[in-house]
């Protein structure tokens, strides 16, 4: 019965200094001296600048004149075709097959300027992959995948390993494994 009552006196103890520390706000004293420097203002843009956007887009038509563009363009037409076959008709023959072969090639090329797949990328060469896949073309590209990725029965896990990380870029979805086309084969 002592020992009851030594316990409940502790905990009463540790309770009520606990409270009182937290209603101080939890004071930590030093003994010694804390240095205290003045901040200084690093204050590298200003509202409303839009320089790196400008860079971004004086990079884009560079890129749009390069010589590679034009390989580019039969990649993102491919990719293009392949992706709006599948959103229109994800249970078609061999519609698949080909979403899954020409977004390969065109995330290569992308994955090719980029230099890395996710670690140890240069911020260089990432806005150089940026800048090369970001003409208006690529935006109805990477729209039509998104549309694609949207119907199922189709991941990102199904493309090299090298590649997803560029595949998600443009696809900007992981998609979904579950296909409508079994479901409606069963009787759905």
């Amino acid at each position: 019965m002592i020992r009851f009552f030594l316990y409940v006196s502790m905990a009463f103890v540790t309770a009520f200094v606990g409270v009182s520390w937290a209603a101080r706000g939890f004071p930590i004293h030093f003994s010694y001296p804390v240095p205290i420097a003045t901040l200084q203002p690093n204050v590298s843009s200003t509202f409303g600048d839009d320089s790196t956007q400008k860079k971004h887009q004086s990079e884009v038509q560079d890129q749009l004149q390069s010589p590679e563009n034009a390989t580019r363009n039969a990649l993102r037409l491919d990719a293009l075709q392949a992706a709006n076959a599948y959103a229109l008709s994800p249970c078609g023959p061999g519609f698949k097959a080909e979403l899954v072969k020409t977004p390969t090639a065109y995330a290569k090329g992308y994955m090719d300027i980029r230099g890395c797949t996710f670690m140890g990328c240069s911020d260089k060469k990432v806005d150089a992959a940026g800048a090369a896949f970001d003409s208006p073309l690529d935006h109805r590209v990477q729209d039509a995948l998104k549309d694609a990725f949207d119907q199922d029965g189709i991941t990102v896990e199904e493309f090299p390993s090298s590649l997803r990380i560029g595949v998600l870029n443009m696809a900007k979805n992981q998609g979904s494994s579950a296909s409508r086309c079994t479901i409606n084969a069963q009787g759905g």
